[in-house]
């Protein structure tokens, strides 16, 4: 009698636990996955050409929508994964857009424009940025490149420590006075490049 209880009790845990699997496993419907498609298109402002163009893509978003959902259900991860823009492509058609392969307009992914001033019907003949605040004023940046010449020549010479030295001190010199002018520089990297 005690064989047949444990028996009975096991057959029910084994019923009880497809049961809760089959629960937990279960496909989205269709028309779950078709409302959640259409808050997706929405928000994304996404728009098909065609009924079949929206079908096939509907299809690729209820795999990768399941793909989220049940990787989600499990819990055992630090992170989730969501819905983003590129959730109605095919892996194929997504790393050929990361990898540069495929042209950005071929995703016809919504433009978005920072421009407020799209629809300006009336327009001065003249106007100058500058009073307008667009624009900023010239600076001097005749310093710029000083940095890169010392990484051009560490990389493509073989600088000794001696001349690493001299240009440290140059490099010093112009740092606290700013006396440093251009042709020594120029000249202490033409004599070094002939030794």
């Amino acid at each position: 009698m005690g064989l047949s209880r444990d028996r009975t009790l096991i057959l029910y845990v084994l019923i009880v636990g497809m049961w809760v699997c089959q629960i937990t496993s279960r496909t989205l419907s269709k028309a779950y996955v078709s409302e959640k498609h259409d808050q997706w298109m929405v928000e994304y402002g996404r728009v098909y050409k065609s009924n079949a163009e929206k079908e096939m893509r509907l299809n690729i978003f209820k795999k990768n929508f399941e793909l989220i959902e049940s990787f989600n259900s499990f819990g055992n991860q630090s992170y989730k994964l969501a819905v983003n823009q590129f959730v109605d492509r095919t892996k194929d058609e997504y790393e050929a857009y990361a990898y540069g392969l495929m042209n950005p307009h071929d995703l016809e992914l919504p433009l978005s424009t920072s421009f407020k001033y799209e629809r300006v019907s009336e327009v001065p003949y003249r106007l100058d940025w500058r009073m307008e605040g667009a624009v900023t004023k010239v600076k001097n940046q005749f310093q710029c490149g000083k940095s890169s010449t010392y990484f051009f020549l560490s990389k493509h010479f073989e600088i000794s420590l001696f001349f690493y030295l001299i240009l440290f001190i140059l490099f010093t010199i112009y740092l606290v006075k700013g006396m440093v002018p251009d042709r020594v520089l120029i000249i202490t990297i033409y004599i070094y490049s002939k030794v």
